[in-house]
């Protein structure tokens, strides 16, 4: 398990296109030494990032495809909580490049899960 914070959503939501502009500059910035490279696999990870949308994922993906190429069998994996993970969304963003999810549901112990606060059993977990 690893220890994580809760926030409430801002009331005006979340700011997708201002935190996406922040992670292409970042990415840039970071990738930069990199040119000669080739990525074999991207992260997204921590925070939840199943909440950010499909084509801000795709935004990502493509900014740093044209920093460092991409292996053709680059692993793109995106983490999700079980409550977050919509059928729909995932659609989306295997379109966007996703190749992997990684699912993280903690434990299957109900007690626990709700000692943690979070929002799925066990069974939800499995589903």
């Amino acid at each position: 398990f690893c220890a994580f914070s809760k926030a409430r959503v801002p009331a005006k939501g979340v700011e997708h296109e201002r935190i996406t502009s922040a992670l292409l500059k970042e990415l840039r910035t970071s990738l930069a030494p990199h040119k000669d490279k080739v990525l074999q696999s991207i992260y997204f990870g921590g925070g939840t990032p199943s909440l950010a949308q499909p084509r801000n994922i795709a935004q990502i993906i493509e900014a740093a495809n044209s920093l460092v190429p991409l292996a053709s069998d680059a692993e793109i994996t995106l983490e999700s909580n079980p409550t977050s993970a919509e059928v729909g969304k995932m659609r989306d963003f295997k379109q966007a490049g996703v190749t992997r999810y990684s699912i993280g549901i903690q434990t299957l112990d109900d007690r626990t899960l709700a000692r943690m606060g979070r929002l799925h059993t066990g069974a939800e977990g499995l589903a």
